[in-house]
Protein backbone atom coordinates (compact mmCIF):
# COMPACT_ATOMS: atom_id res chain seq x y z
CA UNK A 1 0.00 0.00 0.00
CA UNK A 2 2.83 2.38 0.82
CA UNK A 3 4.39 1.78 -2.63
CA UNK A 4 1.14 2.77 -4.26
CA UNK A 5 1.10 6.09 -2.39
CA UNK A 6 4.75 6.76 -3.25
CA UNK A 7 4.20 6.05 -6.96
CA UNK A 8 1.03 8.13 -6.99
CA UNK A 9 2.86 11.01 -5.26
CA UNK A 10 5.69 10.88 -7.81
CA UNK A 11 3.21 10.89 -10.68
CA UNK A 12 1.44 13.87 -9.12
CA UNK A 13 4.72 15.79 -8.79
CA UNK A 14 5.61 14.99 -12.43
CA UNK A 15 2.17 16.13 -13.57
CA UNK A 16 2.50 19.40 -11.64
CA UNK A 17 5.93 20.02 -13.19
CA UNK A 18 4.58 19.30 -16.69
CA UNK A 19 1.63 21.67 -16.17
CA UNK A 20 3.91 24.44 -14.91
CA UNK A 21 6.21 23.93 -17.90
CA UNK A 22 3.28 24.08 -20.34
CA UNK A 23 1.95 27.23 -18.66
CA UNK A 24 5.30 28.98 -19.15
CA UNK A 25 5.33 27.98 -22.83
CA UNK A 26 1.75 29.19 -23.38
CA UNK A 27 2.52 32.55 -21.78
CA UNK A 28 5.62 32.92 -23.98
CA UNK A 29 3.59 32.12 -27.12
CA UNK A 30 0.90 34.58 -26.04
CA UNK A 31 3.50 37.33 -25.74
CA UNK A 32 4.93 36.51 -29.17
CA UNK A 33 1.45 36.43 -30.71
CA UNK A 34 0.70 39.85 -29.25
CA UNK A 35 3.95 41.21 -30.73
CA UNK A 36 3.11 39.74 -34.14
CA UNK A 37 -0.41 41.16 -33.99
CA UNK A 38 0.95 44.63 -33.22
CA UNK A 39 3.44 44.34 -36.09
CA UNK A 40 0.66 43.27 -38.47
CA UNK A 41 -1.46 46.21 -37.33
CA UNK A 42 1.47 48.53 -38.10
CA UNK A 43 1.86 46.99 -41.57
CA UNK A 44 -1.84 47.37 -42.28
CA UNK A 45 -1.72 51.00 -41.18
CA UNK A 46 1.29 51.57 -43.46
CA UNK A 47 -0.54 49.96 -46.40
CA UNK A 48 -3.59 52.11 -45.81
CA UNK A 49 -1.45 55.27 -45.48
CA UNK A 50 0.44 54.41 -48.68
CA UNK A 51 -2.82 53.86 -50.50
CA UNK A 52 -4.12 57.24 -49.32
CA UNK A 53 -0.84 58.92 -50.30
CA UNK A 54 -1.00 57.43 -53.80
CA UNK A 55 -4.56 58.68 -54.19
CA UNK A 56 -3.46 62.18 -53.14
CA UNK A 57 -0.36 62.15 -55.36
CA UNK A 58 -2.33 61.16 -58.43
CA UNK A 59 -5.52 63.07 -57.68
CA UNK A 60 -5.39 64.65 -61.15
CA UNK A 61 -4.43 61.43 -62.94
CA UNK A 62 -1.23 62.93 -64.36
CA UNK A 63 1.00 60.01 -63.38
CA UNK A 64 -1.34 57.41 -64.81
CA UNK A 65 -1.52 59.16 -68.16
CA UNK A 66 2.27 59.36 -68.67
CA UNK A 67 3.65 56.37 -70.63
CA UNK A 68 6.79 55.37 -68.73
CA UNK A 69 5.89 56.73 -65.32
CA UNK A 70 2.31 55.60 -65.76
CA UNK A 71 3.31 51.96 -66.18
CA UNK A 72 5.39 51.96 -62.99
CA UNK A 73 2.73 53.93 -61.14
CA UNK A 74 -0.02 51.53 -62.22
CA UNK A 75 2.11 48.54 -61.18
CA UNK A 76 2.74 50.03 -57.75
CA UNK A 77 -0.90 50.91 -57.36
CA UNK A 78 -1.94 47.37 -58.33
CA UNK A 79 0.43 45.89 -55.74
CA UNK A 80 -0.91 48.18 -53.03
CA UNK A 81 -4.48 47.35 -54.09
CA UNK A 82 -3.67 43.63 -53.88
CA UNK A 83 -2.19 44.01 -50.38
CA UNK A 84 -5.10 46.17 -49.31
CA UNK A 85 -7.63 43.60 -50.55
CA UNK A 86 -5.75 40.73 -48.94
CA UNK A 87 -5.08 42.21 -45.50
CA UNK A 88 -7.63 44.97 -45.05
CA UNK A 89 -10.44 43.31 -46.97
CA UNK A 90 -11.80 46.39 -48.69
CA UNK A 91 -12.62 46.31 -52.35
CA UNK A 92 -10.85 48.96 -54.37
CA UNK A 93 -12.69 51.07 -56.90
CA UNK A 94 -11.86 50.29 -60.53
CA UNK A 95 -9.67 53.35 -61.14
Amino acid sequence: MIWFIIILSLLFICACFACANLLVKVEKLDTELTDVSLTLADVLTAIEQTYNDIKVIDSKGSFQSDDEVGHVFKSLKQEIDMLRNKYIGEEVDGK
